[in-house]
This record gives structure tokens, C-alpha cells and sequence, in this order.
């Protein structure tokens, strides 16, 4: 409809409106098929568009006319560049100091709410590392929910039933059926909105109808693998940087400039040379 805009925290929210209209963005699609899910602003939809981090819309009404503007509060790139150039000034235990106080400032802060507080507990180093500070840091013993699976490669429960164990929370912990988990995915659109290639969905939705039962805000781990390095991918890296760093800087920002002109799906090929075999 001319003249009207819609605007939530959900595509849910937009569909209970009777001026709804949207059709599939056949691009959106294609992103989809390319990182796994819809990247900012992009969504599913063409008539619809996701406010990017660290970004703020402004609306101008005048009459049935409607004008947007968008500015940029924080960048990221631009606070790692910050970063990098200001250096650290200390010891490796001055630096293990300060992140453990940044992170208990951070866990305090998203602490302070008006309904209960828990957390999800996978027994990984993330969530417990968490929990162990959620303790620390409450009076009484912190609400920690997990679920396990049958399949034994799959089940983090007892890891977190031993983690839970040794911090003295209030832990709870549903084993999951295989049927329970293939009953989940009809409700998967309505719940997530637009799709996403996570094999994390269907757990992330169970625990935290389990969660619900007894708290209304849980915190969760994720993103402590990216910032501390804790997949093996990162050790690798680290590895190949070593080899790549004997190289001179010049035909290193060479190399860089042509590694840029290549699209995507050229780097693609280059990592999967099996891929050519079947063009």
C-alpha cells in the first residue's frame, strides 16, 4: 500500500499486518544458496529490508510520502583497525586480567533484568566459561538447561552435567527423541522467519522451549570459538601465516590484489578443484 511502513523485530510481526505484500527476492535465494543464510539487509523478501549492525534509519513523513535515510553509528572494521594500531601495553597476565574482567562486566550487564535469568549449558568452553562467571557473579545457583540426544556423537549432555556438577548450578536436562526433533520442523518457518542453513536450529529451539519452563532470558556461548580461537581451522591458519609471512611484503600485496580480482565462485573452484571435473 502507497504510503504506509511497516516495521518489526520479526517478518511474523510485518505478516499480521492487513497492508502485508510481499513476494520472494529470487536474489535473496541466491545468497541463501551461497553463505547459508540471507546476509543484512537483505531478506527473503524484495519489499523488505534488514537494518544492518551498527546502523540507524531515520523516517521522514511528509503527507502520504515516506523518505528513509540510513547513518552509520559504529563500524566494526573500523574498531579492529582501532584496535590494531592501539597495542596492548603488558604482560600475557595483564592481558588474561583484562579479558576477564571486560567479560565480567559484559556477563554482569546482560545479568540485570526484571525476570529470571538462566543459561544454556552445552558443557563446551564457551557456555561454561559463561556459567562459571553467571555463578561467580549471582547469589544463588545459576538456572543451566541442556538436551542430549540417543546418538552417542551427537550428546553434549554429560559434559554439561559434569560442568553443571562442578559450578553447584540448578541444572535441568530433557533427552531428546528422535521423533521430538523431526516434529520441530514443520514449525521451523513460523519460528524462524526466512530460511538459514544451521544444523543448530532444531537444538536451539528445544532448549530453549525447556529453558522457558522456569526463565525468561537465558544467555548462550556463542562466538567464543571465532574470538579465542577454538576451532582447528584457527591453529592452521596461524600455521600457514607463518609460512606466508617469509614471503616479502610486496609480492605478498601482490598476491592479495589478485586473490581480490577472482569472484566467489572462482575461489570456490580453487578450493574444490572436484568441482571442475563435473562442468
Amino acid at each position: 500500500f502507497a504510503g504506509t511502513l511497516l516495521f518489526g523485530s520479526e517478518l511474523k510481526a510485518l505478516r499480521a499486518s492487513s497492508c502485508w505484500a510481499a513476494d520472494i527476492d529470487r536474489n535473496a535465494l541466491t545468497l541463501l544458496v551461497r553463505h547459508g543464510y540471507i546476509p543484512a539487509p537483505h531478506s527473503v523478501f524484495r519489499q523488505v529490508r534488514k537494518v544492518e549492525p551498527g546502523r540507524i534509519v531515520s523516517v521522514r513523513i511528509q503527507g502520504s510520502h515516506i523518505s528513509l535515510s540510513e547513518a552509520t553509528y559504529w563500524n566494526p572494521l573500523e574498531a579492529f583497525e582501532a584496535a590494531v594500531r592501539a597495542d596492548f601495553v603488558g604482560s600475557a597476565e595483564d592481558a588474561v586480567a583484562s579479558i576477564d574482567q571486560a567479560l565480567r562486566d559484559a556477563i554482569a550487564y546482560q545479568m540485570v533484568a526484571d525476570v529470571p535469568v538462566g543459561a544454556f549449558l552445552s558443557g563446551g568452553i564457551d557456555s561454561s566459561l559463561i556459567v562459571a562467571l553467571m555463578q561467580q557473579l549471582s547469589t544463588r545457583p545459576v538456572r543451566t538447561f541442556s538436551i542430549g540426544f540417543s546418538e552417542e556423537a551427537f550428546n553434549e549432555a554429560p559434559f554439561a552435567r559434569k560442568i553443571a556438577a562442578h559450578l553447584g548450578t540448578h541444572h535441568t536436562e530433557l533427552m531428546v527423541t528422535p521423533r521430538e526433533t523431526i516434529d520441530v520442523i514443520p514449525l521451523i518457518p513460523r519460528i524462524y522467519d526466512e530460511p538459514f542453513g544451521d544444523s543448530s536450529q532444531i537444538p536451539t529451539y528445544l532448549v530453549s522451549k525447556l529453558a522457558r519452563t522456569d526463565v525468561t532470558v537465558s544467555l548462550s556461548g556463542d562466538a567464543a570459538d571465532e574470538l579465542f580461537g577454538g576451532y582447528e581451522r584457527y591453529p592452521l591458519s596461524i600455521d600457514r601465516w607463518r609460512r606466508v609471512a617469509r614471503v616479502p611484503a610486496a609480492l605478498r600485496r601482490l598476491a592479495g590484489a589478485a586473490i581480490l580480482g577472482i569472484p566467489p565462485w572462482g575461489l570456490e573452484l580453487l578450493a574444490c578443484p572436484a568441482r571442475l571435473s563435473k562442468r
